[in-house]
């Protein structure tokens, strides 16, 4: 917070702005030569309202675990950010970052080098999520077994007019656990 303007300059503080600032008051006067107040003019009169806050969610147990992995000597040197969230309510429980400057002095640094990649990069989890897509036909049935054979179309694949999905290794058939192995994108 920038203790001049009491403005959030990244962050929580920034995101949150609107929220925290609340709004300034203003009172109008009428004073004489010498300054001093001699009416407040009630009609031209606001009143301050006051900020609201912003409670985290972070976990101090999950957070110091998060610390304490992504700190590791073996880890040194390593650029990661973790995310660790409640599924059931969205709250965050966990939040890392690597920074490659010590925040206490963040004005040093450029913008790019201040970013939080953690939230402001964007994500694609493209062949990570396949797992999750084979574990939900599993629950539900659609999939018995691993060794259960998948039509590949020899990798390359027209479903809808205009649409072709391709795959690096042209297959006829894989097993479910060999369209894993293979990142399929048409099995």
């Amino acid at each position: 917070v920038d203790s001049k303007t009491l403005k959030g300059l990244n962050g929580i503080e920034y995101s949150f702005e609107g929220v925290l600032g609340g709004v300034k008051g203003m009172q109008t006067v009428e004073k004489n030569n010498a300054g001093t107040i001699l009416e407040v003019i009630k009609e031209a009169t606001v009143k301050p309202v006051r900020g609201k806050n912003v409670v985290l969610t972070i976990e101090h147990g999950i957070q110091t675990a998060v610390e304490e992995v992504m700190g590791n000597e073996k880890n040194s040197g390593l650029k990661g950010s973790v995310i660790v969230m409640n599924p059931q309510n969205g709250e965050i429980l966990a939040f890392y970052h690597s920074f490659p400057y010590d925040p206490n002095q963040f004005t040093l640094q450029e913008n790019q080098v201040r970013k939080n990649g953690a939230v402001t990069d964007i994500y694609e989890p493209g062949s990570t999520f396949k797992a999750f897509t084979f574990a939900s036909l599993i629950e539900h049935g659609a999939i018995n077994n691993l060794n259960e054979v998948i039509e590949t179309e020899n990798g390359v694949y027209s479903p809808v007019k205009g649409v072709t999905v391709r795959d690096n290794h042209k297959f006829p058939y894989l097993s479910v656990q060999d369209v894993l192995a293979q990142s399929s994108n048409i099995g």
